[in-house]
């Protein structure tokens, strides 16, 4: 995905708009990408692939999803804007809801099978 003039990122998960040019490998139009933290891209998943993901127009919703315990972070675009940070939703119970795409995703069944700790 295109995120600047010298920023190529691969998000973990990309929903992009229908229509695009087939065989393409650039998302176009993302209207939700989402990543798995690891150790090593915790800085970067929360800091500046939010920021410039943030920037694109199509897009949505951007989750970050803790991959040590059913944790994640989660921008939704509002009217125009982004809220000013995330929402962080910590307990197994929870929904992950994102009301402009209509979908909501169990925590429980994100984890389901995964050893947290």
């Amino acid at each position: 995905m295109d995120a600047g003039p010298e920023t190529l990122r691969y998000p973990d998960i990309v929903v992009d708009r229908a229509g695009g040019p087939s065989k393409s490998y650039t998302a176009i139009a993302p209207v939700l990408l989402a990543e798995v933290l690891s150790p090593s891209s915790v800085e970067i998943d929360l800091g500046d692939k939010a920021a410039e993901y943030l920037q694109l127009p199509s897009l949505l919703a951007y989750a970050v999803f803790s991959q040590d315990q059913p944790k994640a972070w989660a921008w939704e675009r509002a009217a125009e804007h982004f809220t000013a940070g995330p929402r962080v939703i910590s307990v197994n119970e929870a929904i992950l809801r994102i009301a402009e795409l209509k979908l909501e995703l169990p925590m429980a069944e994100i984890y389901a099978g995964i050893k947290t700790g």
